[in-house]
């Protein structure tokens, strides 16, 4: 038990905590954007960043759907692949594409691609001086909803995010 409790914190601190730092970076680079993009109205104008930002908001956004995208199907290939490669019943249930586990993982993650699709999409024809649609804000709080969980929901791999994960689950959680 020791041991593989050693291999553990051993590949969290040699390999694992790098990724997931670079990740945790890039959803909240994510995050930060699309809140400035929906919360400096108040600063600059209503509905929108300052116009000079918003190529550049828009640019970080689509980066990121881009690199979820690319993690997804290259998450969802590997998976087929380690499906096809058993020919035991017991390993072929572990990667069965339609487990509860890749289930939760695919289903929101592509749900979110496709919102924040549509956002890309419907705000590309507002980068000048037009403000959003009405639909577009929409996308765009649910966006900013979504990714503000995603990083949260992240706090609970790190040694200081735990209160914050505690935290996140009591708002979750029924009256106790």
């Amino acid at each position: 038990r020791v041991a593989v409790q050693g291999l553990v914190n051993c590949l969290w601190d040699n390999l694992v905590d790098r990724a997931w730092l670079a990740d945790f970076l890039f959803r909240l680079l994510e995050l930060l954007t699309l809140m400035w993009w929906s919360l400096a109205w108040p600063l600059v104008g209503p509905r929108g960043a300052i116009n000079a930002d918003k190529p550049l908001c828009w640019a970080i956004i689509t980066a990121g759907a881009f690199r979820d995208s690319v993690h997804l199907m290259t998450a969802s290939v590997a998976f087929m692949l380690k499906y096809q490669g058993h020919n035991d019943n017991t390993m072929r249930g572990l990667w069965d594409p339609t487990c509860a586990a890749n289930l939760k993982w695919v289903v929101p993650r592509s749900a979110m691609l496709v919102i924040q699709y549509m956002f890309i999409l419907g705000s590309s024809f507002h980068l000048g001086y037009s403000e959003l649609s009405e639909a577009d804000q929409v996308l765009l709080a649910i966006l900013v909803l979504m990714k503000s969980t995603m990083v949260t929901f992240m706090f609970r791999l790190c040694s200081g995010g735990t209160k914050i994960y505690a935290i996140f689950y009591s708002f979750l959680g029924g009256a106790t």
